[in-house]
């Protein structure tokens, strides 16, 4: 048998603390803190920043985000009266998509731009258990949640999405793995208007909503647990983005704190305030996995509805990064 040593290169490295000028490429095992390090992978280099898009075609607000910064997917809205639009971006401006089936407000959205999923919301005084998945061009109905919801927290894959709280179903929790809707356990603090999580349904993040404004909750793919409260707390209608241990908490608004402009980052443990919005509002809708490249759009503002586009940005340089199992 050929040693993959000869076939692929050297053995990786033991070493106490990472080289001090490692080669690009170069891969090693830090002992100290148990973990595989590579060079010449894009890490963050300095703090992040707001920044004008193209805008939607339309005014929007209580719509679904998916995608990343220069694909992303925005879809539904409940702008008089709750709408099927679906809209593209590019990374500068946006085109229509397929409309829905089922005209939506307060949804909730996954996936990517070429895989999206849409779930719960509904038209104006009700809510829906109606889910649908994006192929890139057209929506198709697929297995219905078990509870109809709106105004709920939810996040993640076409394949691997949870959805969490809501109206009226302030407790109940449940997961989707591309074709059926499973029932876990209940969350620890009932609460909706939420529009704010991150991540997929095994490491899952969710923030503020009514009765809960500040608070975070984690989901690990068997339990929830109690994570580190926002510094502004958040009680309707703030945006989401991001993994459960980086994760932005995008504007919304709360007693005392109309329409903030503020955003937070979440680090699996504790927040940080960053970078304001140009323009504070609530009811926006966010996409992308990343925290070094988000995208918040529509909202409202007093009582109008935005078409505003906003795309976050932390600058990066090749640097050292930590290979992951995953």
């Amino acid at each position: 048998m050929t040693a993959y040593n000869v076939i692929r290169g050297l053995t990786v490295k033991y070493l106490g603390s990472d080289p001090s000028n490692p080669e690009n490429g170069e891969v090693w095992y830090n002992t100290d803190s148990n973990t595989l390090k590579v060079k010449n992978v894009l890490v963050a280099s300095g703090d992040g920043a707001w920044a004008s898009g193209g805008g939607l075609p339309a005014v929007n607000n209580g719509g679904a985000g998916a995608g990343t910064q220069t694909a992303a997917l925005g879809f539904g809205s409940r702008t008089g009266p709750q709408s099927s639009a679906t809209y593209e971006y590019d990374g500068s401006s946006w085109t229509s998509g397929g409309s829905l089936n089922n005209p939506q407000g307060n949804n909730n959205g996954a996936g990517t731009q070429t895989a999206g999923l849409s779930f719960g919301g509904g038209p104006s005084g009700s809510a829906t258990n109606k889910t649908e998945e994006y192929d890139g061009s057209s929506w198709t109905n697929v297995n219905n949640m078990g509870f109809t919801r709106t105004l709920a927290a939810g996040a993640g894959t076409q394949t691997s999405a949870l959805c969490a709280t809501g109206y009226s179903n302030g407790t109940k929790a449940q997961d989707y793995d591309g074709t059926n809707w499973t029932t876990i356990s209940d969350v620890g603090t009932s609460r909706y208007n939420v529009g704010a999580a991150a991540g997929t349904n095994t490491a899952f993040v969710m923030f503020g909503g009514v009765s809960g404004s500040a608070a975070t909750e984690e989901w690990n793919g068997s339990a929830w647990s109690n994570g580190g409260n926002m510094n502004t707390g958040r009680g309707m209608y703030n945006g989401g983005t991001g993994t459960q241990t980086s994760a932005l908490a995008i504007a919304g608004d709360g007693p005392g704190n109309p329409d903030t402009n503020k955003v937070e980052e979440y680090n699996g443990s504790s927040w940080t305030n960053v970078a304001s919005l140009a323009t504070g509002r609530r009811s926006l809708f966010a996409g992308s996995s990343s925290t070094t490249a988000g995208i918040a759009m529509g909202g409202r503002v007093g009582g109008s509805d935005q078409s505003i586009t906003e795309e976050w940005t932390v600058p990066q340089t090749l640097g050292v990064g930590t290979i992951s199992a995953s």
